[in-house]
């Protein structure tokens, strides 16, 4: 027990430090509770005030992928398009799509993966979660977000009336980098293209970004995701919303309450109502 939960702070703070915390606190409480993985509404906490106006020194609060990228002086990676035009339907450019990825060599990992993760859930979602990469279990699986982490994910999207079926869950790498570290560069640029493809077949009407990695991939850029979560983003037309990766709340439980209120944020921006008693 006191190995699993030294683990659990060392990934904590790991993940903390590369999404640009400074410092991390752990209480006796939450060590105490590590890990916990319902998501518990009996506590709700009053819901902070939200965000103050954007002043001229700020970010604005709904930003373009063109405005991104133009802040960005690092060069972006250029990449294979893959033609999806010649597929009839959803279900053949996904199929076409895992074909491709099954067979990729653009980077390493793939050589040490028992499974690629491709993505899971509808082809016609309203609402694309799209996280970091697949971990051990997903690895095992073949499938996104079953771990620790995508349990919580999916008890607080059924706590919104949301299931799994009804939405589509993928990553940015489609394979899992060695103990679960963050994405590198040369990973990240050798994967992109295959989750644009997704995107592009999918036609989701708004996209959770889950931690910083998903963010600076799609829009190329160089957020911490303390300060970017909860401010609306655009890629390609596409309304996307970052929030906390639910990794990270495994550990900062305090932090939930954020992500929760970002995904009533989400159910708004595309009119989904909400369970009696959520608002």
């Amino acid at each position: 027990m006191l190995e699993q939960i030294i683990k659990n702070i060392e990934e904590y703070i790991k993940y903390s430090k590369d999404n640009g915390a400074s410092r991390v606190e752990l209480s006796k409480e939450v060590l105490q509770q590590i890990p916990i993985l319902p998501f518990d509404l009996s506590d709700k906490p009053k819901q902070t005030a939200a965000p103050q106006e954007q002043t001229a020194t700020q970010q604005p609060t709904y930003q373009t992928a063109k405005e991104t990228l133009e802040q960005n002086t690092a060069p972006q990676a250029q990449q294979e398009q893959i033609n999806i035009s010649q597929y009839t339907s959803a279900e053949e450019g996904m199929n076409k799509l895992a074909e491709i990825i099954a067979g990729c060599t653009g980077c390493s990992l793939g050589k040490n993966k028992t499974n690629f993760v491709l993505g899971e859930g509808t082809l016609t979602p309203e609402i694309m979660f799209i996280g970091e990469a697949p971990g051990a279990d997903e690895d095992k699986a073949g499938r996104p977000f079953v771990g620790p982490a995508g349990q919580l994910l999916t008890k607080m999207l059924e706590k919104l009336g949301l299931p799994r079926e009804e939405i589509y869950l993928a990553n940015i790498l489609k394979c899992r980098p060695p103990n679960n570290r963050k994405p590198n560069e040369d990973e990240t640029k050798a994967c992109i293209s295959y989750l644009e493809a997704q995107i592009q077949i999918l036609k989701p009407k708004v996209i959770v970004a889950l931690g910083g990695t998903a963010v600076n991939s799609l829009f190329n850029s160089n957020f911490k995701i303390t300060e970017q979560r909860g401010v609306w983003m655009d890629y390609k037309g596409i309304p996307v919303m970052p929030t906390y990766h639910p990794r990270y709340l495994l550990r900062a439980q305090t932090k939930r309450w954020e992500t929760w209120y970002d995904m009533i944020e989400v159910f708004k921006k595309i009119k989904k109502t909400l369970p009696e008693g959520i608002k």
